[in-house]
């Protein structure tokens, strides 16, 4: 009896050793709903009846078959971005508003079957936007399912439209999901693929009433290039990048008349978004949205910065009695160049009352 007892143990041990992976997942649904159709030498140049190992290889980064899509600059599976994934756009079936598939594009899929439903196609999307990768377990399908079947809050629940074609662009960030009462605080990378140097000269950011914070981040240089990983991902990530706003709240930010940001071509963007469901008993899809408005380099009078300034050394103890700190962070330029602040913000939770900004006279040491 021992023996058989151990034995059953041992099985059972050796079975729950083995999780399936996202990509695993993904590629059932595929196998599933579009094996019988994507098979070798369909139109599309894309075979999914493949095994598991080929098909992700005949997606993961690749540009599409499909000319309108690839001169967009999507990717079959663009990771960390489902919103230019071709793959995403052909199975949406409406679930992401913003994501149409234009002329030229093909009709959606599956094609002459009935459309994936919500939680399928939300685990292609969430696996999309995790990275994509092969081997990971990183989306939370039982959370997916708590969502969809028990109606779940959508943080913004009617998006804002893009800005008009010609004068700008829109990020969409998320959704990523909570349990009721839970919290989490991701960085992703958002390639803009703006064609040349442009001008920014407003920023308007929208995310839920329970957003803790969202904050648009920009590389410098190429140094995003192997510095964060795609997908969402825990950070931080503060070296290499530049502030462009941060937003505590939904706000639109306009730069005064004749001054601008300058993003060069291609530039890539961080960001940064903070959730926390409130909610007791609802899972929580976690959004935000940023139009980004542009004009011609060249528009500009002067050029705008924006800075994140953090001061570590400051130490407030919990003591009840306010505290200050003093803190230099600017020379101003040489010979006839000055110095403008526009807009100062500052992070403190409710435990800030107070900041200010000081011009140094020379006789002060």
């Amino acid at each position: 009896m021992k023996r058989i007892t151990l034995f059953i143990a041992g099985i059972a041990a050796l079975s729950s050793s083995y999780a399936q992976t996202t990509w695993e997942s993904v590629y059932n649904v595929l196998q599933t709903n579009c094996g019988s159709c994507h098979v070798a030498g369909h139109e599309s140049g894309l075979d999914l009846s493949a095994s598991i190992g080929e098909v992700y290889d005949n997606l993961y980064n690749l540009a599409p078959s499909n000319a309108t899509s690839a001169a967009k600059g999507y990717k079959r599976v663009f990771p960390g971005e489902p919103y230019k994934s071709f793959l995403f756009s052909k199975v949406n079936n409406e679930l992401a508003w913003d994501v149409n598939l234009e002329a030229g594009e093909g009709a959606a899929c599956p094609q002459g079957a009935a459309p994936l439903n919500n939680k399928d196609i939300e685990l292609i999307r969430q696996w999309i936007m995790f990275g994509a990768f092969e081997s990971d377990t990183a989306v939370d399908i039982a959370l997916i399912n708590e969502f969809y079947d028990n109606d779940g809050i959508q943080s913004v629940p009617s998006p804002p439209a893009p800005p008009a074609a010609g004068e700008g662009f829109q990020v969409h960030f998320g959704p990523f999901f909570l349990y009721p009462e839970d919290e989490h605080e991701y960085f992703t990378k958002f390639y803009t693929q703006i064609p040349t140097d442009q001008e920014i000269i407003r920023v308007d950011t929208y995310m839920g009433d329970y957003s803790h914070h969202f904050i648009t981040y920009r590389y410098t240089d190429a140094f995003w290039i192997g510095a964060t990983p795609y997908g969402l991902h825990d950070g931080p990530d503060f070296v290499g990048i530049d502030l462009v706003t941060a937003n505590q709240y939904p706000q639109n930010i306009e730069l005064p008349e004749g001054t601008a940001f300058n993003w060069v071509t291609n530039t890539v963007l961080n960001l940064n978004s903070h959730y926390i469901n409130y909610s007791p008993d609802k899972a929580l899809a976690c959004e935000a949205y940023v139009n980004i408005y542009t004009q011609p380099v060249g528009t500009a009078v002067q050029t705008m910065y924006s800075v994140l300034l953090s001061n570590s050394s400051f130490y407030v103890p919990n003591d009840g009695l306010p505290h200050t700190d003093i803190a230099s962070e600017f020379e101003n330029g040489h010979g006839d160049d000055e110095l403008f602040v526009w807009a100062m913000c500052c992070h403190t939770h409710q435990y800030g009352s107070d900041f200010n900004i000081y011009k140094l006279t020379e006789d002060v040491v």
